[in-house]
């Protein structure tokens, strides 16, 4: 009787965390179905499921991520989505023309400027570790930046009027005219969005959720995934 209780509280536990190690020895985080799954049951995880977010000036936005050393890994990892056409897309992507497959992050304004692209080895990243990403809206500066790991980015400047109201999803993207199923094998966690001046508005620690989605520790929104 102990045995099966025992087995039922780890299979409740399983049920409610998902888990994905790095090589640094953290063992939280919001795990995607890939490409290991067809197409209708890679997931994603929405932070504006029921209205975008509203940002007068901009906002800052924070977040670890983690990707699986398997074949063919690429997709979308994230997208910002404002009006008039206006998105920002970060992707693990390949290099172009390349004969052996060379990972890279590739971050991209309107899906056609590139903002950033560096390939792991440049940035001194590798698969299965945890990897630090910081993308700054400026829209009193008019400015892009990003941050991996401690590599910083020239600021790209732009005028950005359309992502003051703007939805942010992980992974899969069922909105229409954003629709997109490649997602990358990859684990997320300590999602935040601050203001430019650094005081906390949202954060998923993610060390906590269920097969629905998950709460915001602030203000307990709750985000499908």
């Amino acid at each position: 009787m102990k045995a099966t209780l025992k087995y039922l509280l780890f299979y409740c536990l399983l049920l409610l965390t998902q888990t994905l190690s790095g090589k640094d020895g953290y063992n939280y985080g919001l795990g995607f179905q890939s490409y290991e799954v067809e197409k209708e049951k890679r997931t994603s995880l929405n932070l504006t499921p029921d209205q975008p977010f509203f940002f007068k000036d901009g906002f800052i936005l924070e977040f670890d991520v983690n990707f699986q050393h398997i074949h063919h890994n690429f997709g979308y990892i994230l997208r910002i989505i404002g009006q008039n056409n206006e998105h920002i897309d970060l992707l693990l992507s390949r290099t172009r023309n390349s004969e052996v497959f060379e990972p890279q992050l590739t971050a991209t304004y309107k899906s056609t400027q590139v903002l950033n692209n560096g390939t792991f080895k440049d940035l001194g990243i590798e698969f299965d570790q945890w990897i630090s990403i910081k993308l700054v809206i400026d829209k009193k500066q008019k400015i892009f930046k990003l941050k991996i790991n401690e590599k910083e980015y020239d600021a790209i400047e732009d005028t950005f009027e359309g992502l003051e109201r703007v939805n942010i999803l992980f992974g899969k993207s069922n909105l229409l005219s954003y629709q997109t199923s490649d997602v990358p094998k990859m684990a997320v966690k300590n999602i935040r969005i601050n203001t430019l001046q650094g005081k906390p508005l949202y954060y998923w620690e993610l060390s906590k959720h269920t097969l629905q989605g998950a709460y915001d520790d602030l203000k307990k929104t709750f985000c499908p995934h």
